[in-house]
């Protein structure tokens, strides 16, 4: 790549990131200012929401079965391609929940004011990034000072190794798409609710998060995953919509998924 469109290529990386920074202080500055406002804690909302859910615990059993066998057929009819690794838990998971979504009352939440869900996911998107990379940054530099430097994630790496641009459309789709949407039903939809009201508010949250962070087996993102449950938490909370952790977790995974392909692309991430 030639110097001057390298240059440009890496001051738009810087620029972007810088908008998207202070972007994110502005829109963390006017949650803390709605959260001095709010009538209930969010103990208390996550309670209620929790309480009025339909999803129940036991909706994990046939996801976890039909998974399962997704996993053992997979391993004796299917190559070992990420194609099929996807297809055999995501794909699987996503045809399993919209089935049982369809035998629930209103099983992505009653918002307020459903025309809200939108503004709402990108503000407490924009939100959480400053703690997300601040969060990040800091546990980076002290895992290597333990000497225990991260490797980039799975996820990342499968990526960059896709050579072919369908291949790579289509994973980036299905990560931006179908991976948020199954991951938020089921830790913001079904465990989160089941954890609060089999034990309470403050438990549920710190055990989703911790679940959710450990679920992606990455020491390097651990933290920063484990900040992003948290907001996406208290996402269904206050809006009571699982909407908008699913658009969070849409946003959080293109912008990432963007800007990790335009640094590799720089050659600043091999």
């Amino acid at each position: 790549m030639p110097p001057i469109v390298h240059a440009r290529w890496v001051a738009l990386i810087l620029g972007s990131w810088a908008l998207l920074f202070v972007a994110g202080v502005g829109a963390f500055i006017h949650l803390l200012s709605q959260r001095a406002s709010a009538r209930s804690s969010w103990q208390q909302m996550l309670a209620q929401r929790a309480a009025a859910s339909p999803w129940r615990g036991r909706d994990l059993l046939p996801l976890a079965l039909l998974i399962g066998a997704a996993q053992i057929l997979r391993r004796w009819l299917a190559p070992p391609t990420l194609t099929w690794d996807l297809l055999a838990f995501h794909g699987i998971a996503f045809i399993a929940i919209i089935g049982l979504a369809a035998l629930k009352p209103a099983p992505m939440g009653q918002p307020e004011q459903r025309r809200d869900i939108i503004p709402q996911t990108v503000i407490r998107w924009l939100g959480i990034l400053p703690l997300i990379w601040l969060g990040s940054f800091i546990w980076q530099v002290t895992l290597r000072g333990i000497g225990r430097p991260p490797d980039l994630q799975m996820a990342v790496q499968l990526a960059l190794a896709i050579r072919d641009p369908w291949t790579l459309a289509g994973f980036i789709m299905f990560s931006v798409t179908i991976v948020p949407f199954v991951e938020e039903i089921i830790f913001r939809g079904i465990l989160l609710s089941a954890l609060v009201r089999r034990t309470s508010a403050w438990a549920g949250m710190l055990l989703t998060s911790l679940a959710f962070a450990a679920l992606h087996a990455d020491l390097g993102t651990f933290v920063a995953l484990f900040i992003f449950a948290v907001a996406l938490n208290l996402a269904v909370a206050r809006t009571g919509s699982l909407w908008v952790p699913i658009g969070m977790h849409m946003l959080f995974n293109a912008v990432n998924m963007a800007l990790l392909l335009a640094v590799h692309h720089v050659g600043l991430l091999s």
